[in-house]
């Protein structure tokens, strides 16, 4: 076999060693920015559909605005001391999904019933908000 084809053997070999690598570095890469993604959801009692009484964080961005532009549209009115219920947010930014460049939050919600001072949804995780606020949609319309 003459050497040109040889060389070209050899060289062939490397290009496949490296494409091999490069391609495992970017699933690991993808993955390592991805992470575990959940939403972990405790309803501990019932929630009144009747009285949608709630106070609200005053914060107007991130997750706390698309949360409270879904209380607004299931009919919840934003009260003061008088309202049946809190909503307590607690959230960081996490970085973005990789398909849609939505943010992501790790996460904590809670929303507490002011008469009786006990926890009446929590839900917790590392999820997108296109993923949360569905989710707290459907915990707060399975009222019980």
């Amino acid at each position: 076999m003459p050497s040109f084809f040889r060389i070209a053997q050899v060289d062939n070999r490397l290009w496949f060693k490296r494409i091999f690598i490069l391609m495992a570095i970017s699933a690991i890469s993808l993955l390592s920015l991805t992470g575990c993604a959940h939403i972990d959801t405790c309803k501990y009692s019932a929630i009144d559909l009747v009285e949608k009484t709630i106070i609200v964080p005053t914060n107007s961005f991130g997750l706390d605005a698309r949360l409270k532009k879904a209380l607004y549209r299931h009919g919840w009115k934003f009260g003061g001391d008088q309202s049946h219920y809190t909503l307590t947010t607690s959230w960081s930014w996490d970085g973005y999904c990789v398909y849609d460049s939505c943010p992501i939050y790790k996460f904590k919600i809670s929303i507490v019933d002011n008469r009786t001072g006990g926890v009446v949804l929590k839900m917790s995780g590392r999820h997108s908000q296109e993923a949360i606020v569905p989710e707290f949609n459907k915990a707060l319309k399975n009222g019980s």
